[in-house]
């Protein structure tokens, strides 16, 4: 992985012509990561908050994400990042995991038909948010095998 050499200009830093590079871009990614798994995960919704405007009370519609979307689309970022320095150790395990999620996506229909909707997004939404995890975990070994970000290599467990 190129260390200092892939820069990117930052749109909300560009009149300062600062440069982030990769390393903290997927640093950045990581925390994200963190945050949105660090939460307890519930699904979205809408609420309705009341503000105060020159006087007058107006209620607006706001809607509240899913949490175990968030963690999702931050793990799936994060693979995207990563994505042109996969090894074939990860490589051969993205593979188990896209074969663990196409399985489940196929019992999807079948599970729907049976149970009742909040049923069924608890049983979704704990087999694939696994799955999500240990996706990040091997994503994690794959930093540490490239010995990016100054994470030193470690005996993998999974």
């Amino acid at each position: 992985m190129p260390k200092g050499d892939v820069e990117f200009l930052d749109e909300n830093e560009s009149r300062f012509n600062q440069k982030i590079d990769y390393n903290l871009i997927l640093m950045e990614q990581i925390n994200k990561v963190r945050l949105s798994g660090s939460v307890e995960f519930r699904g979205g919704y809408w609420e309705h908050r009341q503000k105060v405007i020159s006087g007058s009370t107006i209620t607006e519609k706001v809607y509240v994400p899913d949490t175990r979307q968030v963690y999702i689309g931050s793990i799936d970022q994060l693979y995207d990042l990563l994505l042109p320095f996969f090894d074939e150790k990860i490589k051969k395990k993205n593979i188990e995991i896209q074969e663990k999620i196409k399985e489940l996506r196929s019992k999807r229909k079948e599970k729907k038909k049976e149970m009742s909707k909040g049923a069924f997004n608890v049983w979704y939404y704990s087999k694939l948010l696994k799955i999500k995890r240990d996706q990040y975990r091997q994503l994690i070994f794959q930093l540490s095998r490239m010995g990016a970000l100054g994470i030193k290599k470690s005996k993998e467990v999974y």
